[in-house]
């Protein structure tokens, strides 16, 4: 196991949380499975609270960003179109990735790559 597995298994959804909740804005409690956070330009990311891996959805995407994946069964590496169906949760904690709106879902390998990430999408 090389050194980016090993940080992508201690970083949790527990810890992203945290990271997501110094750094954004939450549009509201979160249920079990999701977290709604928001920027001060209004872009939304919502974080799966109850995978092993860290995944964050995100209405954007750069790919030069290291440390993320996108993450699609249906159409590998590609975003969510909006027809595509999706945690359900999603309709309340963060509508503007709900089903009927194009989203990414991210994995995040460490801390490091989310904080990142956020400053990033901060600056969109």
């Amino acid at each position: 196991m090389n050194t980016t597995e090993i940080n992508s298994l201690s970083f949790n959804p527990v810890q992203a949380e945290a990271v997501l909740e110094t750094m954004l804005r939450r549009i509201c409690d979160p249920t079990k499975k999701i977290a709604g956070f928001v920027t001060q330009s209004g872009k939304q990311v919502a974080l799966n609270r109850d995978t092993k891996r860290v995944q964050v959805w995100s209405e954007v995407f750069c790919p030069s960003l290291a440390g993320l994946q996108v993450t699609n069964s249906k159409l590998p590496g590609m975003p969510y179109p909006e027809e595509q169906t999706r945690n359900s949760n999603l309709a309340t904690k963060a509508p503007r990735l709900a089903t009927g709106n194009r989203a990414y879902l991210l994995t995040v390998e460490s801390k490091t790559d989310l904080i990142a990430f956020v400053e990033w999408l901060k600056r969109q």
